[in-house]
């Protein structure tokens, strides 16, 4: 805003007092200086609208300026409140982390302890299957013991190659029946039972009467052969009476026993001179019994 001075009202009037006294040129200067300062006055009043309403918008800035600034402090406030809170959960989440490394720690501490205690369980429990399948063994190491010794016992009461001697008796009480007759001559028939008889105990049979003494002392020999091998076979089984500690490995070694019995119990191959190489039989069937070789030598006599 522009003041008017009141100074130069007074100095109008005195220029106005001595006109007649100044010289044309300071008049013509002092009327371009009025002009000048009327145009001044009017452009003046011109802005003075202009200058109200900048005015008005000034205010109307100042005071969105002092609402905003309180809107910034009131920020502010909320701010330090939010940071104090920031604070708080900072310091609960510190806590919380060394609330929750302590559990972690302690679970860890529990599955180390479960851990050990299940291995100490299980090696329990495998002590106690070792120990039982000891005892196991042991029972069945005991058990076989005492099935080979009673076997053995068993074994020791039955004569070995009996079958044998016994045809070998009674083929000789036949065949001294028949060289008992001595006006026989000729060919010698024989049943089918005496045959297989022969042929159990490798012995050619006579085919006329004048072989039999020849027969009898082939069965004679072959007699002697089997008590030799029955002898040889009583005394492997008193030797293994007299040493356990190999029948004990061989019980260990023993996965089906009732194999072992029946692989025990079959008697050696036996290996005899014969009578005649011309003749050879091959018979699967069995060898007649004591009752049948009765009854041959009963018809024989007859």
């Amino acid at each position: 805003a522009y003041e008017i001075r009141l100074s130069l009202v007074g100095s109008e009037m005195c220029i106005r007092d001595r006109v007649s006294t100044q010289s044309t040129a300071d008049l013509q200067k002092i009327t371009e200086v009025r002009e000048e300062l009327d145009t001044f006055y009017q452009r003046l009043d011109t802005f003075r609208p202009r200058e109200d309403s900048l005015l008005i918008e000034l205010q109307a800035a100042n005071n969105k300026v002092v609402e905003n600034t309180k809107r910034v402090q009131a920020v502010f406030v909320h701010i330090k409140a939010e940071d104090s809170k920031i604070d708080a959960l900072i310091s609960k989440r510190k806590q919380l982390e060394e609330e929750l490394g302590s559990l972690r720690l302690q679970r860890i501490e529990n599955n180390r302890a479960n851990r050990e205690k299940e291995q100490a369980d299980r090696a329990a429990k495998w002590a106690a299957i070792q120990e039982e399948k000891q005892r196991r063994k042991e029972e069945f190491l005991e058990r076989e013991r005492r099935r080979q010794e009673e076997r053995a016992a068993a074994e020791m009461l039955i004569v070995p190659y009996e079958e044998e001697l016994s045809l070998c008796d009674n083929l000789l009480a036949y065949l001294e029946s028949i060289a008992a007759q001595k006006k026989a001559k000729g060919d010698l028939k024989l049943k089918w039972e005496i045959y297989l008889s022969f042929e159990h105990i490798s012995t050619v049979p006579p085919k006329t009467y004048a072989e039999v003494d020849q027969t009898i002392a082939a069965i004679k020999a072959k007699k002697e052969y089997y008590q030799q091998l029955s002898k040889q076979k009583q005394e492997q089984r008193r030797a293994a009476l007299e040493n356990p500690e190999v029948e004990a490995s061989e019980a260990e070694a023993v996965s089906d026993p009732a194999a072992s019995s029946e692989a025990s119990s079959q008697p050696a191959e036996i290996t005899a001179p014969v009578q005649d190489d011309k003749v050879s039989h091959t018979v699967t069937e069995a060898a007649p019994t004591t009752e049948g070789e009765n009854k041959v030598e009963a018809s024989a006599d007859q």
